[in-house]
């Protein structure tokens, strides 16, 4: 069964189908689709908070800036930290 929220995975789909230019009522009908593979009949998992609340501000801050689309490396370089502590924020936040 998957662990990921099952809304930041539908929101993944969306975001992601919608930056190929698909149409959004169309991206919403195909990432529900989707979806309906991957949960269907389990128990999907809904966070209580769209906020992570166990990150920091910086940390959320690079989460966002990773799911905007920049590389690892650049917010490593920016944030004064090593790709590898970027990753391990990151997997945190997705273990979330």
């Amino acid at each position: 069964m998957p662990t990921q929220d099952i809304l930041d995975e539908l929101n993944t789909h969306i975001l992601h189908l919608v930056g190929e230019g698909v149409p959004v009522l169309d991206a919403c009908r195909r990432a529900e689709d989707a979806i309906r593979k991957i949960w269907g009949g389990d128990r999907p998992y809904i966070k209580k908070s769209a906020v992570d609340e166990t990150l920091s501000d910086r940390d959320r801050a690079i989460v966002a800036e990773y799911q905007r689309g920049e590389r690892v490396e650049l917010l490593a370089q920016r944030h004064g930290l090593s790709a590898r502590r970027v990753r391990e924020i990151l997997k945190r936040r997705s273990d979330g």
